[in-house]
């Protein structure tokens, strides 16, 4: 069925009066929404007749139609409608369509623009405001940006503004939060000078209307905002702030608490302040110009990125990083762990390179050095201590003391000195991991030790007989004296013999 065929049909269902298709000379107005068909109707919102622009993108029915509200304000101003009138009334991720049935598309399209318009006007969604608030900023064609790692904080207070020669770059509540960003080069900031800022966050609830391209925010709309929505302790700071000389440039940075949970920030820069603070009851300063925060904080990046809430709060020392511990160091900081101690004596070889997480530009270099770097590299806020030593040699001279952790991994492939750590853990009341692979990838073990818990690693082990003979896993999947080597475990396919012709 071609697009001008379902919007015969659509217009035939009757959901739009006065419904007409649109020209080559109208449709032009969308081709940078790449709509290549369309029809024009009206529907009934409240009572209220208004017009509605219905379009085909080029790969419909696999992409959602377009609906527009005309004009984009005929019913005031409302969430989830943008100013050529477009009307967000679903969110594509997660989202399947029934290609073999684009009707059905079009007319479940329309009826959620409807009831999305309906819930507008009424003012039922008005809170959806402040959700979507960084996409109506956006709008205000921001002239610079600051990339942000200021930790959110219920109280005003005093910020850190990094510039190089050209331009502000960072946010910051001191110089320590901006380096572990950074991984620890503190070398970055000498080239940037420091000003102050102010942070103010608004309290829970607030509800604060964005501002429309055409009608920027003025220095008393700043003033009103911020006076409604803080608490009586912020505005007392604020005060106290606010009373010191001003300079020639103030940058302001309000937090705006989500409705859905978390919070936005944005920045405001006032320019050709004279005297006093332009928050001030005596300000003189310019109306304020719009600045993008682009959030870069711990709390910001990590739940986005699906860590494991509180992981971060965990002190864990990691034995061996080897294939299997290298692996696990990187999901370990990916899932949230941020403070992270690895041991391990061994230098990076090129016979590692295929089944490590390092790659050939360690070579050469300790194990537990190239892999805090590569970490760093990648992960921000991490706190990686590297200890080039065996366990045993780190544990004997003390600068690794096992009840300093709350958890502890060994992967070493060494039973003989596991089974040694296992009882040094019990004896300091601690909980580990021990995790070992079976050779040629047989299979794959993990063990949890907990104070709570009676079991431990020896109770996995014990002799053949009762006679002198070695210590047996009984986890192990390999029998008592079996042997294995890469050719018992290849898969062979019949042979001749198989099929009576041998």
């Amino acid at each position: 069925m071609d697009r001008l065929e379902v919007l015969r049909q659509l217009m035939e269902g009757g959901l739009l009066a006065r419904a007409r298709l649109l020209s080559a000379n109208e449709l032009a107005a969308y081709a940078d929404r790449d709509i290549v068909a369309g029809l024009l109707g009206a529907v009934s919102v409240a009572g209220r007749d208004v017009s509605i622009m219905v379009g085909l993108p080029r790969h419909f029915p696999l992409r959602l139609p377009a609906v527009f509200l005309l004009p984009w304000d005929a019913l005031g101003i409302m969430p989830h409608i943008e100013q050529d009138g477009y009307i967000c009334y679903a969110d594509n991720e997660g989202l399947i369509l029934d290609s073999s049935d684009p009707v059905g598309i079009l007319e479940e399209a329309l009826h959620r623009a409807i009831r999305l318009l309906e819930l507008g006007f009424s003012g039922n969604n008005r809170m959806d405001f402040m959700d979507e608030f960084l996409a109506y900023w956006t709008r205000l064609d921001p002239e610079d940006s600051l990339l942000s790692v200021l930790e959110p904080s219920e109280y005003v207070h005093e910020v850190e503004i990094y510039r190089n020669r050209r331009q502000d770059l960072w946010v910051a509540d001191n110089s320590a939060q901006l380096v572990s960003y950074l991984g620890g080069r503190r070398k970055a900031l000498e080239t940037l000078t420091l000003r102050k800022g102010l942070y103010i966050p608004l309290k829970p609830g607030s509800f604060v209307a964005p501002p429309l391209p055409n009608q920027p925010w003025s220095l008393q709309d700043v003033q009103d905002i911020i006076n409604r929505n803080i608490t009586e302790e912020n505005r007392k700071l604020l005060q106290r702030f606010t009373q010191r000389k001003a300079k020639w440039e103030e940058i302001v940075v309000l937090a705006l608490p989500r409705p859905s949970g978390g919070l936005h920030f944005i920045g405001l820069r006032f320019r050709n302040v004279r005297g006093s603070h332009p928050l001030s009851d005596k300000s003189t300063s310019e109306p304020p110009r719009p600045l993008m925060i682009w959030r870069r904080d711990w709390r910001y990046l990590a739940p986005r990125g699906g860590t494991l809430e509180g992981l971060d709060k965990w002190n864990v020392l990691l034995v061996g990083v080897g294939s299997v511990g290298g692996f696990l160091a990187m999901g370990l900081v990916q899932n949230g762990l941020r403070h992270l101690t690895i041991v391990d004596p061994d230098v990076f070889m090129a016979e590692n390179t295929f089944r490590h997480v390092l790659g050939q530009a360690y070579i050469g270099q300790a194990k537990v050095q190239a892999l805090k770097t590569e970490i760093e590299r990648k992960y921000p806020y991490m706190v990686v201590t590297p200890c080039q030593a065996t366990i045993e040699d780190a544990v004997t001279s003390g600068s690794i003391k096992l009840a300093d952790y709350d958890l502890c991994i060994f992967v070493t492939g060494n039973h003989t000195v596991e089974l040694y750590m296992n009882e040094l853990v019990r004896k300091a009341n601690g909980k580990a991991i021990f995790a070992w692979v079976e050779p040629y990838g047989l299979g794959g073990h993990a063990l949890l030790m907990q104070p709570s818990a009676q079991g431990c690693l020896r109770c996995l082990y014990t002799p053949i007989d009762e006679t002198d003979s070695p210590l047996l896993n009984r986890a192990s999947f390999a029998a008592p004296g079996q042997h294995f080597a890469k050719d018992d475990l290849r898969w062979t396919p019949l042979s001749r013999h198989d099929f009576g012709l041998g």
